[in-house]
């Protein structure tokens, strides 16, 4: 049990001059874990002093990252076909006090409106247009063109909160509600793209079975409104970016890439505009799940 007067009492000390107390009173209250972080919260609000309230910032900070970590390594170690569970962890780094309840209720309620819709004896075109349609129409997402590299749009809460995202984040949402459809859709890792593959059935060792080129039906674009295309498309966007086409540009790929996708992502967008802190604490997270 946590001893709120001791808490306190370190707290205190946080602004001594000693550098070794002070480090010492870090490291005790670092120890304590997230099990804290309402107390210092409330010494937060009391504090008047600028200084003491960024130190006291920065051991919240700090706290819930390593316990950020720690939820992404027990994923990977664990349950990785849970994607949703992983996106989440991620969106934390972003906003410590995400409502996590609030964002799975809203993707059940997209998953619920278009389950009502589909049946299993569409063809696989007929049920992505139906998707599409709730999709996109009703539900109105669509990709956010001003501002595509902006970090905040990397993120579902802010995708399901404003309906504007960029490709990684709509393939997201687009892929984990299909997930809960059970439909055979995939992340595919295109350059400079994020885009989705439908294959024939669902089988678990797609994303490692280079054979599976032979099983996909068609590509699905959700940056632009869920655009259908095939294999060719693909050829001649390679074509322009002048890459090579690799097998993996074609490829259904597992859920611990797609995370990964997401972290470099937010990885490029906060090197871009010079937040090298980020860039530490992202390139740790795409550690923890690279493989």
């Amino acid at each position: 049990m946590i001893d709120e007067k001791e808490i306190k009492a370190l707290i205190t000390l946080l602004d001594d001059p000693d550098e070794n107390i002070n480090n010492h009173v870090v490291s005790k209250l670092l120890s304590f874990g997230p099990a804290i972080v309402p107390t210092l919260e409330s010494a937060w609000e009391e504090a008047f002093d600028p200084i003491l309230q960024q130190d006291i910032e920065n051991i919240i900070h700090k706290i819930n990252f390593d316990a950020l970590k720690k939820e992404l390594q027990e994923w990977k170690e664990g349950d990785r076909e849970n994607l949703l569970d992983a996106i989440l962890i991620v969106c934390k780094y972003q906003y410590p006090d995400l409502d996590i309840a609030k964002v799975k209720s809203k993707i059940e309620e997209i998953r619920r409106s278009i389950w009502l819709e589909i049946s299993h004896n569409f063809t696989p075109l007929e049920q992505v247009n139906i998707f599409n349609h709730i999709f996109y129409t009703l539900y109105g997402f669509k990709g956010n063109t001003k501002n595509i590299q902006d970090p905040q749009y990397y993120y579902i809460n802010t995708l399901l909160d404003t309906k504007k995202g960029n490709p990684v984040s709509l393939g997201i949402l687009y892929l984990l509600v299909a997930q809960q459809l059970e439909l055979p859709i995939y992340g595919v890792n295109l350059p400079q793209h994020f885009i989705l593959a439908h294959t024939k059935y669902i089988k678990e060792e797609y994303p490692q079975d280079k054979d599976v080129r032979n099983n996909i039906l068609f590509y699905i674009n959700t940056f632009n409104k869920g655009l259908i295309f095939t294999k060719n498309e693909i050829d001649l966007f390679l074509k322009k970016l002048k890459v090579e086409p690799k097998p993996e540009y074609y490829l259904p790929c597992n859920n611990a890439r797609v995370v990964c996708i997401l972290i470099k992502g937010l990885i490029y967008t906060f090197r871009s505009i010079g937040s090298k802190e980020k860039v530490g604490e992202l390139e740790s997270l795409l550690e923890i799940v690279n493989e």
